[in-house]
């Protein structure tokens, strides 16, 4: 298992292929850096404690006090995003199995399927939100859970390309799944 997710972190569903693999990666958007969200947290930390000032001066005494809080608290949220712009999904399509490595926080998990047996579909869940599934044999995993619903679609859409490309490989027949009306 990689530590970290190589290429560029401003897309994201990129691919790439290694040794007749495709692997597709997906992760959340991370378009600021350490240093702008430092930058970001400092400006308004300084705002907030301007405005602190100009309320005591006036006699608010509570207002430091408050202004205190408001900066730990979003230190606190800034560090819980940047923290969740590092998880990501990893899945790697090859001619004999499809394996996912999903990573959200400190947690990675690993799932492997045959790839004649896997299939990709998406379907609402309770907040009728459209999630992406990659599964077979009753067992499915989620992935691309943290995407908008246009990249979601671009994801199950070239996750099912992928596989098909990768069913077709010589020596192994295509195993067309009838019930869904598909073939990935």
């Amino acid at each position: 298992m990689r530590k970290a997710v190589e290429g560029n972190v401003n897309v994201p569903v990129s691919e790439s292929r290694l040794n007749g693999t495709v692997e597709i990666v997906a992760r959340p958007n991370q378009s600021a850096t350490a240093a702008t969200l430092l930058a970001v947290y400092a400006a308004l930390s300084v705002s907030v404690f301007a405005v602190s000032l100009f309320s005591f001066i006036w006699g608010n005494v509570l207002a430091p006090l408050f202004a205190l809080l408001d900066v730990l608290l979003v230190g606190f949220c800034l560090r819980l995003v940047w923290r969740r712009s590092a998880d990501f999904d990893r899945i790697a399509l090859g001619a004999d199995e499809v394996a996912i490595e999903c990573r959200r926080g400190s947690s990675a998990r690993s799932v492997v399927y045959q790839t004649g047996w896997a299939r990709v579909w998406s379907e609402p869940d309770e907040r009728k939100v459209a999630c992406v599934y990659v599964g077979s044999h009753g067992r499915r995993t989620e992935v691309g859970s943290f995407l908008i619903e246009a990249e979601r679609a671009r994801l199950e859409s070239l996750i099912k390309i992928r596989l098909g490309q990768a069913r077709a490989v010589p020596g192994h027949d295509s195993i067309e799944n009838v019930a869904r009306g598909h073939t990935a």
